[in-house]
């Protein structure tokens, strides 16, 4: 088959490689598209570590081909979409219901294959079955729906506050659609380039507004009368970010940190003591309120209440995947979601 190998920094090429095989607890499917995510940025960029000869990739729409020993509940022929980790499901993380801190959680390299390639293998209990007549489109894109879903979950925000998201790009915009789409407060999100700003508007978000026009805290000031945001979620990451949310929230307000950028970040101590900001991490997706948040994003895909496959800006086939890549990277071709489809 042929799978997308990382070659050193920036550089990414189509090579022949082995097909997995199914092993006891696992699935073959054949890749249909999958997302390019931030993370897989990070590793095309020389910024993480990537396993040698490893296909890496997460956001799949993939159709099961083959179900290995011991599955239940999944068929050959389904459409599904895939956590990016197995977890054991035995240790006390798992057993709290966090297993998105699982203490052997595995990510690809092992059992799991990535989905850059036309087949991957993934665990079982990792894969979720979409409904009928889901669209590929919309399957490639539960996985980082899901990850805003638990960010907003962790965000706290609910009915009647005022909302903040930091960042345009893909999980920032998706973050700010899971909010009013089932927390229901005002939103405004913060963001960098036109055409987040353009996508914003489409999927609904209540005020948009551009960085390069001012300062966010200052548009969240006017917006508020002066009480500031409830809750505020940083997708960036980034020192200046981290000092809006403390700017932007208010006193006993939240921050829910979601970027994992890598290297050293600053964070503004005085505001966050001095206001009681209650400041809270939010990694992947797990249980939110007693439901997964991969079930969560499916529901509210599949039922229109939240378009995530609004942000899906370039499609390029497998062999075009290096140019997919340069495209993701630069977010001056307007691109937010590029995917790369296995079949023109």
């Amino acid at each position: 088959m042929k799978g997308l190998f990382f070659e050193g920094k920036a550089r990414a090429s189509v090579k022949d490689t082995p097909r997995p095989d199914c092993l006891p607890g696992t699935v073959i499917l054949e890749i249909e598209a999958a997302g390019i995510c931030g993370s897989d940025l990070h590793m095309y960029a020389g910024r993480w570590g990537t396993p040698p000869d490893t296909v890496v990739g997460h956001e799949i729409s993939g159709k099961v081909v083959e179900v290995g020993q011991a599955v239940k509940g999944i068929a050959v022929g389904d459409r599904v979409c895939v956590e990016c980790f197995k977890h054991c499901g035995e240790c006390d993380r798992c057993r709290a219901g966090l297993y998105n801190l699982c203490e052997n959680r595995e990510f690809t390299g092992g059992v799991i294959t990535g989905g850059f390639a036309e087949y991957a293998r993934h665990d079982a209990a990792s894969v979720f079955k979409m409904p009928p007549g889901a669209s590929v489109e919309q399957t490639v894109v539960v996985e980082p729906a899901a990850v805003a879903c638990r960010a907003a979950a962790r965000s706290e925000a609910a009915a009647g506050d005022f909302a903040v998201v930091i960042g345009g790009g893909s999980i920032g915009l998706l973050c700010a659609a899971v909010l009013r789409a089932r927390m229901t407060p005002k939103c405004l999100i913060a963001v960098k380039y036109d055409h987040q700003a353009d996508l914003a508007r489409k999927l609904g978000i209540d005020h948009v507004h551009k960085v390069t026009e001012g300062k966010t805290s200052d548009a969240v000031k006017e917006l508020t009368g002066g009480k500031m945001a409830d809750a505020v979620i940083d997708t960036v990451g980034s020192t200046v970010a981290i000092a809006d949310a403390a700017e932007c929230v208010r006193p006993a307000g939240r921050i829910c940190l979601l970027a994992s950028p890598g290297g050293r970040t600053m964070i503004p101590l005085g505001p966050i003591v001095g206001n009681e900001i209650r400041l809270t991490g939010s990694f992947c997706y797990g249980f939110s309120n007693g439901t997964k948040d991969f079930d969560s994003a499916i529901d509210m895909i599949t039922s229109g209440a939240l378009p995530a496959e609004e942000i899906i800006t370039h499609r390029f086939p497998l062999d075009q995947a290096a140019e997919a890549f340069r495209t993701a990277a630069d977010k001056k071709t307007g691109s937010v979601k590029v995917i790369i489809e296995m079949k023109e």
